[in-house]
């Protein structure tokens, strides 16, 4: 393992002792030990040293020059007031804080500290490595030259300095962590991830009057603890926000490299710091499971019309299943996606998922909406994608089409997801293994840059085939610049007068998916907002 010395000038102790006399040597120990206590600035820069582990060939062992957000967090950290702390990776937060507790339990009487991670590997491994949050502490004790290094006590999970009465003690998150004694800090590393942090949080809470709470953003904020504080106004908390610049270390070089291989989402959690980017990028915001997705699975109603949404493509191309109740729910049934297959051989795909779902009726009576870019004609064949599935059905299949614009497709679609009818959210998916592959894709698809259409994924298809069965089945049009729903009773007609929607008969809309599920047996993921 290398060791770097030469990237900045640093004390070099050993030459300062040899260079004296003993008498002269022992007096420079002591002023060194007194400014190093009082000012830890000071003693980071020159007598701290951390790891770098991407450096090749092999680890290694750098000085630990505080940059100048660190510097801020250190003098932050000395208010001993409660702090949030969010951040991107790669910034040496945890290092610093490991630092800072270190320095107060050598030099300060009486210091208290509770490190808590998701995982107790996280905060101390088996073989106390720098991989966590304790063997960081002790790797930089160890380091520390004899004049500076008090004896300590170092058995799982606890660092102790006996001279001085102060102890750092560590522990796995859990519902009661924290609740055995009062701390002077506790630290609370990768907030956001730790799922039962309502719970702790009372007995963390309780037990100090100095919370550090440390993250990268959680994937999604709502019912998350730390995203919850962090919009709390009043919370008490000094904000610290660190950006990917912060480390001298990053351009834009790497920012690029960085970056290639992740996703919008993955971009915006892990690198910019950016709450619920899905909230903001995500075309759908207004979906969620904890409110769309269901606690059962639905299955199918014979007595209810059965809906057929496609989306067209040798890249994708997809069928999604569904049914309305007599309230206008929307509840889908299955679904499923083929990849590089014509059409006579997505006609047998589709008879099998008529099987898996248990349709006994006629194909002709089911309804099937799709993408109007499925009447062009194929300059081979000369046919269309439409007319392709009506010949291989012999007519059975008649896909309908209707011409919107993104915008107002989009819009109808959000409309449609916050819709409630009676209490409950007008669409609704089975809890259905292929529907699950379904719930995935409205809750990944984004915005490209125009923020006026998807980014062309493995998740558009799917999401543009409910697009297409939405807007057929609960249009909207704009009267006087307001977006207002249509009666879904009524007919609706194209430009020329020809009919794009027709009117379900009354007995066929009463008696649907509402039959089959019982209003106080639907259970969801989550609570209704």
């Amino acid at each position: 393992m290398e060791v770097i010395t030469k990237e900045i000038k640093r004390i070099d102790w050993q030459k300062e002792i040899d260079s004296r006399s003993q008498q002269d040597a022992r007096k420079w120990q002591i002023k060194e030990y007194r400014r190093c206590a009082e000012d830890k600035i000071y003693w980071f820069n020159n007598y701290i040293w951390t790891i770098d582990t991407r450096r090749a060939p092999a680890p290694t062992i750098i000085p630990f020059i505080l940059w100048s957000k660190q510097i801020e967090l250190v003098k932050q950290l000395d208010k001993y007031e409660d702090l949030f702390i969010d951040k991107p990776h790669d910034l040496g937060i945890s290092w610093t804080i490991m630092g800072w507790e270190l320095h107060q339990a050598l030099y300060t009487k009486g210091f208290t500290a509770l490190n808590i991670s998701r995982k107790e590997s996280e905060v101390q491994d088996s073989g106390n490595t720098f991989h966590a949050l304790h063997g960081r502490v002790l790797f930089m004790y160890m380091r520390l030259p004899p004049f500076l290094k008090p004896r300590i006590h170092n058995p799982f999970l606890i660092f102790a300095v006996p001279s001085m009465n102060s102890i750092i003690k560590g522990e796995s998150s859990n519902p009661n962590a924290g609740r055995d004694t009062q701390y002077r800090f506790i630290f609370i590393d990768e907030a956001a991830c730790i799922e039962c942090l309502d719970e702790m949080w009372k007995g963390v809470r309780a037990a100090t009057n100095t919370v550090c709470l440390n993250s990268t953003p959680p994937k999604e904020s709502v019912n998350n603890k730390f995203a919850e504080i962090k919009d709390m106004p009043n919370s008490g908390f000094t904000k610290m926000r660190f950006h990917w610049k912060d480390n001298p270390q990053h351009d834009e070089n790497w920012y690029n490299k960085k970056t290639a291989s992740m996703t919008e989402e993955e971009i915006a959690q892990e690198v910019l710091v950016g709450y619920d980017k899905a909230k903001i990028n995500r075309s759908y915001p207004e979906y969620g499971d904890g409110i769309h997705l269901l606690g059962h699975k639905v299955y199918l109603n014979p007595k209810s019309k059965l809906y057929c949404f496609v989306d067209f493509g040798l890249e994708g191309e997809v069928f999604i299943f569904a049914q309305k109740d007599f309230e206008e729910r929307l509840f889908i049934l299955y679904y499923k996606i083929f990849f590089n297959m014509l059409t006579p051989e997505l006609y047998h795909e589709f008879i099998k998922c008529l099987d898996a779902l248990g349709y006994t009726g006629e194909i002709k009576d089911m309804v099937f909406i799709g993408d109007k870019s499925g009447n062009k004609r194929n300059r081979v064949t000369k046919t269309s994608v439409i007319e392709d599935y009506k010949k291989v059905s012999n007519g059975s299949i008649d896909i309908h089409t209707r011409e919107i614009s993104n915008d107002e497709k989009m819009k109808c679609v959000k409309a449609c997801f916050k819709k409630y009818i009676n209490g409950r959210p007008q669409f609704n998916i089975s809890d259905e293994p292929t529907c699950l592959e379904l719930a995935k894709c409205l809750k990944n698809v984004t915005l490209n840059k125009t923020g006026q259409d998807h980014i062309d994924n493995k998740y558009t298809h799917a999401v543009n085939a409910i697009e297409y069965g939405i807007n057929y089945l609960f249009p909207k049009t704009k009267a006087a610049g307001i977006v207002v729903g249509i009666d879904p009773g009524e007919e609706i007609k194209d430009d020329n007068g020809k009919v794009i929607r027709t009117v379900e008969p009354v007995m066929t809309r009463g008696a649907s998916v509402a039959s089959v599920i019982n209003r106080y047996r639907t259970e969801r993921r989550g609570l209704l907002q």
